[in-house]
């Protein structure tokens, strides 16, 4: 044990000693630690019992969470009532008990979530309400209409609080509500003086009324606030900070804050201009500025700046020159970087290399060398690798003599930014001519060419956020190196497989000098010695500034698994992605886990322009099971395996050297190798010691072999420490090397069988688990299909060995005409070839994607939707299954992360058409601090005020378009929820690149915008890059058209419609399935009438109003039920209603339910109250199986009705309940007819119009 480590041992030892035996607060906090190391270490089981032994009294929410998270992931549900039990009864506050029910929900708890809200229910009425306190605990992260509602409704004292008055303002405040902000600002001012913040609020709430005068005065409030002489500045500054660049600009030139044409003024709107990308009018103010105030350097750095900008590079220098002089000391001064750029961009390359040498501090010299970079010499890495690429190069100009040449030909080698190498370069090139190499090489000395105004440490905070922006960087300033080679294998746990062999071969038929390698190894020892002993290699971490580099600018790239998430191959480059073997095991969507679980091995794939398959059964997993035929458009080399190569030519002589190195000296010897795959996750991987252990003992044969244990690479760790009772390969072997000195090969599910395959010798496969593996990870082939003899049992398994040690158990040459049919030992010529030369010869076969996507009959679309379960993703579901297969290929863009973290979205997601292609997008935003600041930037003005803007802002989602989908270019592209601007920016991209875009209305999307969420601002200033907006019923589109005209008229957007569908092939068949529902078709039995209502329990839904129709129709002695389908924002406030209203005995709230359909179908009438809707898809569903309805006069409901049929309604108690009792007295009012079939049919004909454009 390490000597820091013990203190920690020490208390988890004591905690697991007086677990059980203590109920003091100090000793359940020991417990809780070791339990806390326990579920560090991954013993669920040891951690879930330290956890129950927490006393109840001391248990924290903390606690709670991980008990709960236990009991489900050890399968123990029958333990939760317990500790459901016990936290209610035991919470330490209403705080604590307002924690524990957001974790319930997130852990989506029903019966937890219940038991709180009634505890949380009885505690507000005990203390007469809320507290604010206790509001920020319930409230706090809820939407500012929710807080809006919860304030509205407090009454007594509580109304007229001061804290309470302010938690309104400030609600109002982010709905936009300006005049309810200042009507509660005023009741503020009555209680007590306002607090600066609630003034500048008080002067934007006027001003944004255009009561101008008002404003006026209100800032003069403001104002007053500030230290006298710098009120201006002050002002401005907490107005930036506040509300962003824009609105400070919108006050100043309003001329609020005092005269609008004061040098500051001027300098804060040059500032706005400068942010949106208007450099002429930015170029324009600062020189207004400057005039006025000849001693500002920064007004002439300004001016250069936005000049250069604007492309007059004349003027840039001389505005630079001027800001220079200002500043006095041109050394180490971000002003000589920028004049360096325009002199550069001007050709004017000695004063851009005397200005480059002023910013870094270097002496540059034309007589002597002053760093001694001369002096090294030469052979000093001869015969070796290197450790990083300024080493290299180093090393090659020395060789090279210092030549003019020499620097030529290798600067581009040296990573983005400052090094000593660089400098020493730069020097040397000032004496060799001509200068304009001096100051290229100058140019890539600083990380961030365009930092202008930001600072990138305030942009990304994190080591893997900068690392992300610095390979940005590196793609954006630095060329393509024709001469780089990027190689890759393992994740760079080794230097191996595929991309070793095809190394080797490349370098044998190379001179050296010509090509630079960099391998990605974070392991040194792993590294070959002919590898390490190479002087144009490069060994470098994964993920080091150097490895980014490469990445970002070498013209080939080699990899047998993937790259990182944040890599996106650019134009240029060439990306060979090799694989590692045969699959035996199922890859993709045949995977028991899903494609979800290996998103970035489908995107590798994708990015790869080359992909390696020996055999048509590899070329299919790889691309058709990815689901990446319809977006794939590089070559796949159908030519061999080229790590089988070493072990195919192995002469006798070698292999009798590495018999030795085996320790088996004796000739007549032979050698069985054990060599298992990896059981478990990629991230949670399992192995059972004791039973490898065993088998390997089973695997003894006396004497009569010598026994060798190889672990898959992803178990190795695992295995650290244990003694192996047989020989371990040591890691400087490679594996296809050893294979041609065994004689047998036991192995599992290995595709190390197929890489044996080829010596034609015994196999024995070893399944001892084959049901349960099948079952859980899945396998391609079948027994038969397989070579090899089958062992499930550890009894047999010696004789089976001992049968093939005597040359049983051979393959069968069909196998090997299957499996193998281009292995000849000269793969990695063939492959090479075709990746380096494009050279394709007569052995091997090429399928270029490219070709086959050109002659495909079918239509490709890119489709998003979200799959939060609502009608939204009802109705696409229903759409994506009928739309024909024949005609589409529907390519649907899933962030795997979202889904696994929502199993309520992963259920929708499995509900996918089989023939619908699943397109993983990971959760990482590798983006340059430019283009954070541009989307940042939007995210505070809302909107696109220049052409230059919009080109910045899109060139962040240009690139997030590769990332995901590399140059794939689709026919249609469909935003289907139409909400979030992330998604909308991004699909509105490929508008950019040829393709037709639309995005789906599924709502009144202005009033959405008024009642709930005003950034939707930024998606109506996002609907004129798409070609058509398609809102889900006619008057629907009508509408949509009429109120948000402002963001439409004049642009080429065409507005439409298409309704929505329902799967009714799918819905009746589920609506017969009423043992998932029996508990609730109960309930809705009991009573002589009862209605159903399906929907998200959220204000536009309107439910409220329909529990006080129901308690109406109870106060009439009706007796009748209702049951609510739904989760949302106010499930909580719902319950709540309920036992106020006295109705729990009346309605019951089943949460989301994965199949409503024989609810709705066993119940006596729909109700759908909505305040705004688009088309509800729960009314088509609720007709579609012949249950009456009954809705609110909505433009999308009225549609549905006059469809089908219905009692329309207002959206009133009253009337609610008038409509239900009319029901109850004659069904006929609100039942009818429905033809869904013919519906359906002429809806997808709508559809597919709408998004095809005619």
């Amino acid at each position: 044990m390490a000597k820091s480590d013990f203190p920690a041992r020490a208390f988890e030892f004591a905690g697991k000693t007086i677990a059980g035996k203590t109920t003091s607060k100090r000793g359940a906090k020991l417990v809780q630690y070791a339990a806390a190391r326990e579920w560090a270490d991954k013993n669920w089981a040891s951690a879930y019992r330290l956890y129950r032994e927490i006393p109840e009294k001391q248990r924290s929410v903390a606690v709670l969470e991980r008990l709960l998270v236990l009991v489900n992931k050890l399968d123990l549900g029958e333990e939760k009532e317990s500790i459901f039990s016990a936290f209610v009864a035991d919470y330490r506050s209403m705080a604590e008990l307002a924690e524990g029910l957001t974790i319930a929900k997130n852990l989506k708890e029903p019966e937890l979530q219940a038991m709180i809200i009634q505890k949380l229910g009885e505690g507000l009425a005990a203390q007469s309400g809320y507290t604010p306190e206790l509001f920020a605990a319930i409230h706090g992260q809820d939407p500012a209409w929710r807080r809006l509602e919860v304030l509205s409704a407090r009454s007594g004292k509580a109304r007229d609080d001061a804290k309470w008055l302010e938690l309104t303002a400030g609600a109002a405040w982010e709905l936009k509500d300006y005049e309810l902000v200042l009507s509660t600002l005023e009741s503020i001012s009555e209680k007590k003086k306002k607090t600066p913040k609630l003034k500048y609020i008080e002067a934007e709430c006027y001003r944004r009324l255009d009561d101008i005068d008002s404003a006026r005065n209100a800032y003069k409030e403001y104002l007053k606030l500030f230290p006298k002489g710098k009120e201006f500045q002050s002002a401005v500054k907490q107005i930036r900070k506040s509300d962003g660049d824009l609105v400070a600009y919108e006050v100043i030139s309003s001329g609020l804050l005092g005269d609008e044409g004061s040098d500051i003024a001027v300098a804060e709107m040059a500032n706005l201009k400068e942010r949106l990308h208007a450099y002429p009018e930015a170029t324009e103010l600062y020189s207004e500025v400057a005039f006025s105030n000849s001693h500002d350097a920064r007004m002439s750095y300004k001016i250069g700046l936005n000049a250069e900008r604007d492309g007059d590079l004349e003027l840039s220098v001389l505005a630079y020159k001027d800001a220079l002089r200002k500043q006095g000391n041109p050394r180490g001064h971000w002003y000589s970087y920028r004049l360096a750029s325009a002199y550069y961009g001007l050709g004017r390359y000695a004063d851009a290399m005397r200005a480059y040498a002023d910013y870094f501090k270097i002496k540059l010299s034309d007589k002597q060398d002053q760093w001694g970079f001369e002096r090294i010499v030469t052979n000093l890495f001869k015969g070796k690798s290197h450790r990083e690429l300024q080493e290299l190069v180093r090393y090659r100009v020395s060789k090279g003599s210092y030549s003019n040449e020499s620097i030529q030909l290798n600067y581009g080698f040296l990573p983005l930014g400052p090094s000593p190498v660089r400098f020493a370069l730069a020097e040397s090139a000032v004496r060799k001519g001509p200068y304009q190499v001096a100051a290229d090489i100058l140019k890539g000395g600083d990380t961030f060419a365009n930092k202008d105004g930001m600072n990138p440490d305030s942009y990304r905070k994190s080591t893997a956020n900068k690392l992300n922006t610095y390979y940005v960087e590196c793609m954006r300033q630095c060329e393509i190196n024709e001469r780089l080679i990027l190689w890759e294998s393992n994740h760079g746990s080794s230097v191996g497989c595929h991309p070793l062999a095809l190394f080797r071969d490349f370098v044998a038929t190379h001179p050296e000098g010509e090509f630079v390698h960099v391998w990605a190894v974070n392991d040194l020892t792993a590294v070959p010695s002919d590898v390490k002993a190479n002087p144009d290699v490069v060994l470098v971490p994964l993920h080091s500034r150097d490895y980014l580099f490469a990445l970002a600018t070498a013209k080939y790239l080699v990899n047998n698994v993937t790259f990182a998430p944040y890599f996106v191959r650019r134009e240029e480059q060439l990306y060979l992605n090799t694989w590692h073997g045969t699959p035996y095991k199922t890859l993709g969507k045949s995977m028991k886990q899903g494609i979800l679980e290996y998103e970035n091995i489908q995107r590798n794939f994708i990015q790869s322009t080359h992909l390696l398959a020996p055999n048509e059964l590899t070329r299919w997993s790889l691309i058709d099971d990815h689901g990446i035929d319809d977006v794939y458009a590089g070559k796949v080399l159908l030519g061999g395996s080229p790590r089988l190569d070493t072990s195919l030519s192995q002469n006798d002589q070698q292999r009798l050297e590495l018999r030795r190195k085996l320790g088996v000296c004796q000739e007549q010897q032979k050698i069985v190798l054990y060599a298992p795959t990896w059981r478990g996750g990629v991230s949670d991987r399992e192995l059972d010691v004791d039973e490898l252990i065993a088998d390997l003992k089973a695997l003894d044969t006396a004497g009569i072999a010598k026994v060798l244990f190889r672990a898959h690479r992803l178990s190795e760790k695992l295995l650290q420490g244990v003694d192996i009772p047989v020989t371990v390969v040591p890691s400087e072997i490679d594996t296809n090397e050893l294979l041609g000195a065994v004689d047998v090969l036991v192995t599992d599910y290995s595709s190390i069988l197929f890489d044996f395959l080829p010596q034609n010798k015994p196999i024995v496969l070893y399944q001892h688990d084959y049901e349960n593996y099948k079952a859980q990870r899945g396998l391609y082939l079948e027994d038969s299909e397989v070579p090899g003899a089958k062992v499930y049992d550890r009894q047999e398994l010696s004789d089976v060995v001992a049968a093939a040690l005597s040359g049983e158990h051979a393959p069968d040459p069909k196998n090997l005409n299957r499996y193998c049919p281009y292995e000849d030992g000269k793969a990695s010529g063939r492959i090479n070839d075709a990746f380096f030369e494009d050279k394709f010869g007569s052995a091997e076969e090429v399928i270029n994607y490219a070709d086959v996507q050109a002659a495909k009959s079918t239509k490709s679309i890119v489709w998003h939707a979200s799959l939060i379960p609502n009608g939204i993703a009802s109705a696409g579901l229903a759409l994506l299954d009928r739309i024909p297969a024949d005609d589409f290929v529907v390519n649907f863009i899933v962030e795997p992360q979202t889904m696994r973290e929502n199993p309520d979205r992963l259920e929708q997601f499995q509900k996918l058409p089989d023939n619908v292609r699943v397109i993983c997008r990971s959760v990482v935003l590798p983006r340059s601090i430019e283009m954070l600041r541009d989307v940042a930037t939007f995210k505070q003005i809302d909107c696109f005020p220049n052409d230059e803007f919009v080109e910045s802002y899109f060139q962040a989602f240009d690139l997030e378009r590769r990332r995901i989908f590399s140059d794939f270019k689709p026919d249609y592209v469909v935003e289907y929820d139409g909400y979030a601007d992330f998604w909308l920016s991004l699909l509105a991209s490929w508008g950019r690149v040829g393709a037709e875009t639309v995005c789906y209305q599924h709502n009144q999307m202005f009033e959405e915008m008024v009642r709930k969420d005003p950034t939707l601002n930024r998606t109506f200033a996002l609907y004129p890059f798409f070609d058509r907006l398609i809102a889900v019923s006619e008057a629907l589109s009508g509408h949509n058209e009429r109120t948000l005209a402002r963001f439409i008229e004049g642009t080429p957007v065409q507005q439409t419609f298409a309704r929505n569908l329902v799967n009714l092939e799918t819905m009746q068949e589920l609506a017969e399935r009423s043992s998932d529902v029996g508990d609730i078709l109960e309930f809705v039995e009991r009573f002589d009438t009862t209605f159903v209502s399906v929907g998200r329990l959220s204000p536009e839904k309107n439910q409220s109003e329909l529990l006080s129709a129901v308690a109406e129709l109870k106060q009439q002695g009706i007796d009748v039920g209702l049951v609510l389908v739904g989760s949302g924002i106010l499930e909580d406030q719902l319950h709540q209603e309920i036992i106020q209203e006295n109705l729990s005995d009346r309605v019951l709230m089943t949460g989301q339910l994965s199949n409503p359909y024989p609810v709705i179908k066993n119940a006596d009438c729909f109700v759908l109250p909505s305040r705004h809707e688009g088309q509800p898809v729960t009314l088509l569903e609720a007709m579609a199986l012949g249950v009456p309805v009954i809705t609110t006069k909505l433009p999308g409901c009225v549609e549905v009705v006059s469809l089908g049929y219905g009692e329309l309604i207002d959206f009133d108690a009253s009337s609610i309940a008038a409509a239900m009792a009319r029901f109850i007295e004659d069904p006929k009012v609100a039942s009818g007819t429905f033809d869904e079939e013919a519906y359906c049919s002429r809806v997808l004909a709508e559809n597919v119009k709408a998004i095809c454009g005619n």
